[in-house]
């Protein structure tokens, strides 16, 4: 195991969240970086000891940003980020803190020429607490949802009269969550 504090070891790992508050329900960012410093990784992520699903759900796939490359010709240290969307399911304290598996890749020079040595790694990250407030008393006639969205309402055909029958389309969009959300109702005039 390596800590993520130490600069002798070759691969090191921290995980932030994008919110220092958050709400049940709430969508939020999580990024995992890892900085390598003498070797290269292979990209594939294993992370083990992740939060229950019905606590912490990462309902998004983590996604690969740009890497950062700095030091000399020798020795180069890499900075590689992924991030990834995710909710908590539940008010409380949430503990995060994963286990990474990789492959660390090393160039060894040989008697002629050099290979690649690869070596399994392991590294624990340092846990972050999530604090997660309830959701506070909904207003009357909420849907349910919870985030950031936009609603648009449209009929067709626009040019009507009492009596004929028009086709109401809504949209909904923007980030959060849906499940368990109740249609918008239409009030009777």
């Amino acid at each position: 195991s390596s800590e993520p504090q130490q600069n002798s070891n070759p691969v090191s790992a921290s995980i932030t969240v994008s919110k220092a508050q958050l709400y049940e329900r709430e969508t939020f960012l999580l990024t995992l970086t890892i900085r390598t410093t003498g070797v290269q990784i292979r990209q594939k992520l294993d992370l083990t000891n992740l939060p229950d699903k019905r606590r912490v759900d990462l309902f998004t796939p983590f996604e690969t940003l740009p890497t950062e490359r700095t030091g000399d010709g020798h020795r180069i240290t890499e900075i590689h980020r992924y991030r990834c969307r995710a909710r908590a399911l539940t008010a409380g304290t949430i503990r995060l803190a994963p286990n990474l598996k990789l492959i660390a890749l090393r160039r060894r020079r040989m008697l002629i020429g050099s290979a690649w040595e690869e070596t399994p790694v392991q590294v624990s990250i340092a846990p972050l607490h999530l604090a997660v407030k309830p959701l506070p008393t909904p207003p009357a006639g909420f849907s349910g949802a919870s985030g950031s969205f936009a609603m648009s309402a449209a009929i067709d055909p626009a040019d009507i009269v009492q009596g004929d029958l028009v086709t109401l389309t809504t949209r909904i969009s923007g980030r959060g969550f849906t499940d368990g959300m109740q249609q918008p109702g239409i009030r009777a005039t």
